[in-house]
């Protein structure tokens, strides 16, 4: 190799290297905006003052607010997904010829997003608030985001659940998989409304902490989900 050409390829990995820490600025700064205000609450050119680039540069690398949201999840949420599916095969290499126990497959769902709160790292404590934060969040470029990174383990689950509640409507198994939904954001979002409730009733606030709340959510829900239709 001549040195001309060791010397182009130099700073075309200097280059390259450059665009990664730029990428990489903007990503985490709309991390962290998002998480405080949410996705409506948060504009480009905020984020770009925030990462310390111009617009040009971050329709560049991201194109839009909803592509750039996009990248977030993909890259946050994708342990969590990863440790679904894994623990969902898992239950279907063991169970081949009929439905595994209910709590396991409750345990396989829920189990991992409760998880990813036994961590300290910054990055993940603003994506656990922003995802709580977009969980209910109605925007059509959210819900396609949302949807794109969860679906394949979630549609996964729920398909599996429903043959577990084949005692249940569709009407009725749907809307219970809507307050195990509920349940699960609610754990994970730390909102801290019961411990303020516990205070004024003269209680202690519950000890347990998100990823340890699953031995509690679990049971609860498996109760919910095998009970008797409601009547009429």
């Amino acid at each position: 190799m001549t040195a001309a050409v060791r010397k182009g390829a130099g700073a075309e990995e200097r280059r390259q290297a450059r665009g990664a820490a730029t990428s990489e600025g903007i990503l985490r700064a709309a991390l962290r905006l998002m998480a405080e205000s949410g996705y409506n609450g948060v504009s480009l050119r905020r984020i770009c003052l925030e990462a310390g680039v111009n617009l040009a540069l971050m329709n560049y690398h991201f194109g839009s607010k909803a592509q750039l949201l996009q990248a977030i999840f993909e890259r946050w949420a994708s342990g969590i997904n990863a440790e679904r599916m894994r623990l969902l095969r898992e239950l279907d290499e063991r169970h081949p010829q009929g439905e595994p126990p209910l709590e396991d497959l409750l345990h396989a769902f829920i189990a991992p997003t409760l998880a990813a709160s036994k961590t300290d790292r910054e990055d993940v404590v603003h994506f656990l608030r922003l995802s709580g934060r977009l969980a209910t969040d109605p925007t059509p470029e959210v819900r396609s985001v949302i949807a794109s990174v969860y679906d394949e383990a979630a549609v996964k689950f729920a398909r599996t659940l429903r043959q577990a509640c084949a005692h249940l409507s569709t009407e009725e198994y749907l809307m219970r998989l809507i307050f195990l939904y509920g349940a699960m954001v609610y754990t994970r979002s730390e909102t801290g409304r019961v411990d303020s409730l516990a205070r004024k009733l003269g209680e202690e606030p519950p000890r347990t902490s998100v990823h340890e709340a699953g031995k509690y959510l679990v049971p609860f829900l498996a109760a919910a989900l095998r009970a008797p239709p409601a009547a009429g």
